[in-house]
């Protein structure tokens, strides 16, 4: 059977210093680094990609990933600033619109009409002698001119008004 000598071995290299001073020199096998141990036995290192290649991989899958998730809530808040520019001007509308209804209505008011009729535009009731009836019968030709002798009578009216205000 073949039995190794003992080799103490040091972390401390200052304390393995001090202790070699007053410790008498033992002959100890020098430990080669791997490389030169593989060198000397005439083995090949090769290099050991695939464990380097997969933590790459693994590394840049990541990072792909967290940018698709960065890009999509960029999206995501992008929409909603613009859902709320909407609200926005869906809110001001409907305030327009309201405010538009409320005008209606005071606009629609039969006694606000006749105010602004009478005092803004000086007009009144028609009096019975501005009152004509027309009463529309079967086409006959006597009816039509009928017809057209009023609409003839309501221009020279309205020529002998003009007339006067020459």
């Amino acid at each position: 059977m073949l039995v190794a000598e003992r080799q103490q071995y040091s972390y401390y290299p200052q304390y393995d210093q001090q202790h070699e001073k007053g410790r008498q020199e033992v002959p100890t096998q020098t430990v080669l680094p791997r490389e030169q141990a593989r060198e000397k036995t005439g083995e090949q290192v090769k290099p050991k990609t695939k464990g380097k290649i997969m933590p790459m991989l693994m590394l840049i899958g990541m990072f792909a990933f967290s940018c698709l998730v960065v890009g999509r809530y960029a999206i995501i808040n992008q929409n909603h600033q613009n859902i709320l520019k909407l609200e926005n001007a869906l809110e001001q509308e409907k305030s327009r619109q309201e405010n538009l209804r409320v005008e209606l209505a005071v606009c629609g008011d039969l006694n606000r009409i006749e105010k602004v009729a009478k005092e803004d535009l000086g007009m009144d009731y028609p009096t019975k002698d501005q009152v004509q009836v027309v009463s529309l019968f079967n086409d006959s030709p006597s009816e039509v001119e009928k017809t057209e002798h009023i609409q003839h009578s309501k221009k020279t009216i309205i020529e002998r008004i003009i007339d006067m205000i020459n």
